[in-house]
């Protein structure tokens, strides 16, 4: 009858979901690569508030917002609250124990160069770590 149309091709014909499937799956694995590239999420801490010489009474050093540094409740300059320090280090050096970390109450608006001043000089006296106090938000 129709002659004159040629027969259909019967034979493979390409898959065509391949690559759409090849495409999904790269796709896929770019979002889970992208998603993981992320900063991690700040903790959720801050520097202490502090009221003048109140924290500073209970704590080995404290720094307030106007710079001021205390030590044991009084009132010092750097160099003293680290020869202080490493004179307080010494007896228990004595007795074979581990020297103890300085613990540091510094406002959250005490300027950050004198909170790096101090840890250097607190380094320089063998204090190996510091406590530095925080409070959760």
């Amino acid at each position: 009858m129709k002659d004159w149309l040629p027969e259909p091709r019967r034979g493979v014909f390409p898959n065509i979901a391949l690559p759409l499937v090849n495409l999904v799956f790269l796709l896929l694995g770019f979002f889970i690569l992208a998603g993981r590239i992320e900063p991690p999420p700040q903790a959720p801490l801050d520097l202490i508030r502090g009221e003048g010489r109140r924290s500073a009474e209970t704590e080995h050093f404290s720094l307030t917002k106007e710079g001021a540094l205390y030590y044991q409740g009084r009132a010092v300059s750097l160099e003293e609250a680290a020869s202080l320090w490493a004179a307080r280090q010494n007896p228990s050096a004595s007795r074979g124990s581990a020297p103890a970390a300085p613990i540091i109450a510094a406002d959250a608006d005490a300027p950050a160069r004198d909170l790096a001043k101090l840890l250097n000089l607190l380094s320089e006296t063998d204090a190996v770590s510091a406590i530095l106090l925080l409070r959760a938000r």
